[in-house]
């Protein structure tokens, strides 16, 4: 029963899978690019303070220059996204001062163009020599089945679908110290995906929720839940030393990116080609390449029982969220960690003929199949 069911799940295992071994983008080095920020931090030191306030005040007095608008500083002021104006004053004013919390203090479009800018940063060429990177994935399957008939043989089927695809934990291996660029001419996505196309910048139409934390410690092995050790084939794998490292920082940005959840049922195939769904933009992934899958057909016949089945799509659903921790001081990355879900519904009819028995039946199988990235930015441990 099990193998029926592997060749749709081995095309969401093969995009989870492949694409832990590709680093497209991130790196543990000093910033060297100066436009990226945190807004109202117009000196670049890491921190929005008094000072920083009064420099957006003497802008708006005229008794400072107004700076170029390419220019780093003008990023900073420029909280609000519409020039240098009183209402960037108050923002940072009300910051300064504990009224508004980083959720509150600049628009969802400006925190994601933080974000964004943030990124691209990491995957910049400033970091390509040298830079390193440990990570590995956990991926979890999970399969329940609704609307299961088979006549009066539906209890014992039931219960062998059951056993056999019960849930599974599987771990790529810890891969330690590798170069950030180890693989050649990979493209530079959101999330770093071997061999995927270029995907755009998240946007505001693929966001459920942004927020930034500053000036918080990183507790990125416990809010993630990273194992400390975890045994993938005959080897144990030991976190400890990666995740130990995060005791150093104790002042740093976090931020949490959602996408939207979506639901796409078959005729998610027809879209525009150039119609990107927000599990694309963020992950890389089209889902319409598995939808494209279905019909899914398959038919057996060996040592006198033929088997027939026919499985097809009622929807796909997606999830996602990143989490990134950054020095505050030098907005250096230090950890991160991406988490996607792809959950599919299908609809089979299966018939079964043993020697004189035919066994015709139907079921709605459900997976959901979820998936954690961890990286540690920097060369923390030796490689074996």
């Amino acid at each position: 029963m099990k193998k029926m069911f592997r060749s749709v799940a081995v095309l969401l295992c093969l995009s989870l899978l492949f694409s832990c071994f590709s680093m497209t983008g991130f790196a543990a080095a000093k910033n060297t690019n100066e436009d990226i920020r945190f807004y109202g931090d117009i000196d670049g030191d890491g921190v929005v303070e008094e000072s920083d306030f009064q420099f957006i005040m003497s802008v708006i007095a005229k008794t400072q220059e107004m700076p170029d608008a390419l220019s780093a500083e003008y990023y900073a002021a420029n909280i609000m996204g519409d020039g240098i104006t009183m209402e960037d004053a108050r923002r940072c004013y009300r910051y300064l001062n504990g009224m508004d919390t980083p959720a509150t203090y600049s628009s969802q479009e400006q925190m994601l163009s933080l974000y964004n800018d943030l990124v691209s940063v990491i995957k910049s060429d400033d970091f390509m020599t040298f830079e390193s990177v440990s990570y590995f994935t956990v991926s979890t399957m999970h399969t329940e089945t609704s609307n299961f008939d088979f006549g009066p043989y539906t209890e014992i089927i039931k219960d062998i679908f059951n056993e056999e695809m019960a849930d599974e934990v599987s771990y790529t291996p810890l891969i330690k110290d590798t170069s950030v660029y180890y693989f050649e001419n990979s493209n530079r996505t959101n999330y770093p995906m071997f061999d995927s196309p270029a995907v755009s910048e998240l946007t505001v139409a693929d966001l459920k929720n942004v927020t930034f934390e500053v000036g918080v410690p990183c507790t990125f092995s416990t809010d993630l839940a990273v194992p400390q050790t975890f045994v993938r084939g005959t080897t144990t794998y030991d976190v400890t030393p990666l995740s130990a490292q995060e005791a150093q920082y104790t002042d740093c940005i976090k931020v949490t990116v959602e996408i939207k959840d979506e639901s796409y049922k078959k005729d998610i195939a027809p879209l525009p080609a150039d119609a990107k769904t927000a599990f694309y933009n963020f992950y890389g992934s089209d889902i319409r390449l598995l939808a494209e899958q279905y019909p899914f057909e398959e038919n057996e016949s060996a040592d006198g029982m033929v088997m027939i089945m026919h499985m097809d799509l009622d929807d796909i659903r997606t999830t996602g969220k990143a989490v990134y921790y950054f020095d505050r001081a030098t907005l250096n990355p230090i950890c991160a960690a991406y988490t996607t879900t792809i959950d599919t519904t299908q609809k089979v009819n299966m018939e079964f003929g043993i020697e004189d028995i035919t066994i015709k039946g139907t079921m709605d199988p459900r997976t959901v199949n979820t998936s954690t990235y961890y990286y540690w930015f920097g060369r923390y441990i030796t490689a074996e």
